[in-house]
């Protein structure tokens, strides 16, 4: 399949690419959508405190950003190329490449937050103190930039290409080649990091389960609860999986048609809305505290928020 645009610079937009660029930005709205009483809840006086959801608000800045981007895609699609052609490409281009890689190492940090609280419970408070979880995060946010400045350098952009409904890498740039490479392993080397923890963490919860029935209808109630927040997460981490390895798997085996680019252009918006879906379905504390925005009756939480169970 032909990789460049130039069968598009006439300034004719074929009916189709008017119907994947509405999909695209109608599904990243969607997921905005989703996302944002979903942040607001994070702010909670009583959520700030607890580690998951702090990383949680943290991946969802990340997940915005991305959705944004993807929102924009859907515009450019549409868009005839009669503006300069490519001049914002870069800007967007880079921004949600490097908001996945933000987004990606937090959520190697939650899932390195998920083995300790379910393996090592006792060593919870010195892995994630206060001060190193504001570390990690600051951290996460200086990779991405890091990323931002490799992708707005003279080294290596993106370009949006409009036969594919994504931003590519601009491989006639010198430093393109590299940064693909260093993005992609990385991404497989997080991925089984991640892999590692979840594992181990559902191998923990044996432990943890034996503790529920020794200790208080309290403290039952906490573990219980945390333990179907590990579930979720460790579910959303097998979607990633499995969505990525359609991206990166499926173009070498199978002839890849506009369609075939649309729907996996599709499938990771879809990603970026799995975390708020998952929440909403399933995290009542979340859904509780989105009642209390929208000034409804706040559920009761209490039992569960009061120990230090991250969740």
């Amino acid at each position: 399949m032909n990789l460049t645009d130039s069968a598009l610079t006439g300034g004719d937009i074929p009916l189709e690419h008017w119907l994947i660029g509405i999909s695209l930005s109608s599904t990243a709205l969607i997921v905005i959508g989703l996302y944002i009483p979903c942040i607001m809840a994070f702010f909670d006086k009583d959520l700030r405190s607890f580690d998951a959801y702090t990383f949680m608000l943290h991946i969802g800045v990340f997940d915005l950003i991305q959705a944004v981007m993807h929102f924009i895609s859907g515009i450019l699609t549409i868009v005839p190329y009669d503006y300069p052609k490519h001049s914002f490409d870069w800007i967007f281009g880079g921004m949600v490449e490097a908001a996945w890689e933000g987004y990606i190492s937090l959520s190697v940090v939650l899932a390195v937050n998920r083995f300790v609280q379910m393996a090592m419970p006792k060593r919870v408070d010195q892995f994630f103190s206060p001060r190193l979880i504001k570390l990690y995060i600051l951290l996460a946010y200086l990779y991405m930039l890091a990323w931002l400045v490799v992708f707005y350098s003279n080294a290596c952009n993106f370009v949006f290409n409009k036969n594919i409904f994504l931003y590519y890498f601009d491989f006639s740039m010198p430093g393109c080649g590299l940064a693909y490479d260093i993005n992609g392993n990385s991404a497989y080397i997080e991925l089984a990091i991640m892999a590692v923890c979840y594992t181990g963490t559902v191998i923990s919860m044996k432990s943890m389960l034996k503790e529920m029935r020794q200790g208080t209808a309290e403290q039952r109630n906490a573990h219980r609860h945390e333990i179907r927040t590990t579930l979720q997460l460790a579910f959303l981490f097998l979607l990633h999986l499995l969505i990525m390895g359609t991206w990166t798997i499926a173009p070498k085996y199978i002839t890849m048609t506009p369609y075939h680019f649309f729907a996996i252009s599709l499938l990771w918006i879809i990603l970026n809305g799995s975390n708020p879906l998952i929440y909403l379905l399933f995290n009542p504390t979340i859904r509780s505290k989105i009642r209390a925005l929208a000034g409804k009756t706040e559920i009761r939480t209490t039992t569960v928020l009061q120990f230090r169970s991250d969740i």
